[in-house]
């Protein structure tokens, strides 16, 4: 499974589901080619799903819980 959202991609194994970040390399021989770099391992969606409301919600700019709110709806 591959699902890409934005710059995450989710992708899974026989035992988890795990939360990359795409990257772009910026030196050796594979520069500006993309990569994916693990965030976490997750057993069950419901944690990887809370982990990138969580990532999102602290990376934007939000000065109030309505803010918040706009942003997880």
């Amino acid at each position: 499974m591959e699902i890409r959202l934005d710059k995450y991609v989710i992708t899974s194994d026989d035992y988890q589901f795990i939360l990359n970040e795409i990257k772009i390399s910026k030196e050796g021989k594979n520069i500006s080619q993309e990569r994916l770099q693990t965030i976490g391992y997750y057993p069950r969606l419901e944690q990887l799903i809370k982990k990138l409301i969580l990532l999102e919600i602290r990376r934007d700019d939000i000065k109030s819980l309505q803010d918040m709110s706009d942003k997880i709806n």
